[in-house]
């Protein structure tokens, strides 16, 4: 079983999404199937993969009309963070939000996993600053991979807009 919730104002910017195609590294299109059927080439531009240290995992993309050439050099395109993770993790990374608790609590008491997913919209002249100090710190030869959390705690994970919540149910945790 899969539980979304949200907060209501949220709902308009939750649109279902199926892949249309993979047009090569990085970059695919995408249908929203919510009002008038818009068609967007996506490039990820940066993925912070899933650790059990972090129990969080992240993406930059890149969006764009499907008339537009996608690609990470073209300066057209809105530039967004995405991030889910634990609530206890994400919690202090998304704004404040006293709904965020209280839901988390209510899902956690019928037994469900919980991870909440947030974003934020970042500028091109955000996002370069971001890259050129992050891929500085990943060149770095002592303390590589602290120097690269603490860039992307600095510039992405912060104030983040919460999306949602979602509860899983969890097979393997015999609680349930």
């Amino acid at each position: 079983m899969i539980r979304f919730r949200h907060e209501p104002f949220v709902t308009p910017s939750l649109y279902k999404v199926s892949k249309l195609g993979w047009e090569g590294e990085g970059l695919h299109t995408v249908l929203s199937q919510g009002p008038g059927l818009v068609a967007q080439k996506i490039f990820d531009l940066d993925v912070f993969p899933f650790t059990s240290e972090s129990k969080r995992m992240g993406l930059v993309a890149q969006f764009f009309n499907n008339d537009g050439q996608a690609s990470p050099d073209n300066d057209t395109g809105e530039i967004w963070f995405f991030q889910k993770g634990a609530d206890t993790v994400m919690s202090s990374i998304v704004a404040a939000n006293d709904w965020l608790d209280e839901e988390t609590a209510n899902m956690a008491r019928e037994g469900l996993r919980t991870l909440v997913v947030g974003r934020k919209k970042l500028s091109l002249q955000q996002y370069r600053e971001f890259s050129t100090k992050y891929r500085e710190a990943s060149l770095s030869l002592q303390g590589r991979d602290t120097g690269m959390a603490r860039i992307v705690d600095e510039f992405l994970e912060r104030d983040l807009e919460l999306l949602g919540v979602t509860g899983v149910e969890d097979k393997l945790d015999h609680r349930c």
